[in-house]
């Protein structure tokens, strides 16, 4: 059990990354209208603004790129839990600011998708993007428990 002073600390820091998490949901959320208001726009017919002859290329570019986010955002989320640090607000500002890295990662997919779709009208590789970017920050959500336990981890090494 952490003491009342570590929880409220833990709290604090807990509300303030679930805050920017779900800034960043919400950020998904606006992004799924976008192709929808250009598509509106360009009245229903929308081939992309610059589509060009190597754009397949592109698309296996933005896939390789999103493939390696997936695999940076979990092995970055292991190294969370193993902060080389020496205070309590040192870890909680660590944690706060790995998560918000983590977030913004997790977040890229969607705009590279989006990219796709402006340059060359690729609705479904759009719809793709910001399916991996939410399922990357379902599994980044900031989890107590998981923050509960590392702080218990630390508070034994003292």
């Amino acid at each position: 059990m952490l003491d009342s002073n570590l929880q409220l600390k833990l709290n604090k820091s807990l509300l303030t990354t679930r805050i920017v998490y779900f800034a960043f949901m919400v950020s998904l959320v606006i992004y799924l209208f976008i192709p929808n208001i250009i598509i509106k726009l360009e009245h229903g017919n929308f081939d992309g603004f610059a589509r060009f002859k190597e754009v397949d290329l592109l698309k296996n570019i933005i896939y390789l790129i999103s493939g390696l986010t997936v695999v940076v955002v979990l092995v970055l989320r292991r190294f969370l839990t193993n902060l080389p640090t020496s205070t309590v607000d040192e870890i909680l500002k660590g944690l706060i600011s790995g998560n918000i890295v983590l977030f913004a990662l997790s977040e890229s997919p969607v705009i590279y998708g989006l990219v796709l779709f402006i340059i060359a009208g690729m609705l479904k590789e759009f719809y793709f993007s910001i399916g991996l970017s939410f399922v990357l920050l379902l599994i980044c959500f900031p989890n107590r428990t998981q923050w509960e336990e590392i702080m218990r981890q630390f508070s034994q090494t003292i």
